[in-house]
């Protein structure tokens, strides 16, 4: 998901592209995607169950309306 989005031009924020760091983090508020490795170590219980993933780690599955922050 990350790639695809930096290859569009899109800003999304990251750092590792491996899933340690949890700077790509966004929340998905409409679609599916498939996580490609367990979250749970870098975001918290909150984070998942509220719809945060780690955009490097996962693939996309449908049409996505996604929050990213862009601090």
């Amino acid at each position: 998901m990350l790639t695809v989005a930096l290859a569009q031009g899109i800003k999304w924020p990251h750092k590792c592209r491996v899933g340690s760091c949890g700077t790509c983090k966004c929340k998905i508020l409409e679609g599916e995607v498939k996580p490609e490795i367990d979250f749970v170590n870098v975001l918290s219980l909150e984070q998942i169950e509220s719809g945060y993933v780690l955009a490097c780690k996962s693939s996309v599955k449908t049409d996505l309306k996604i929050l990213i922050d862009l601090k």
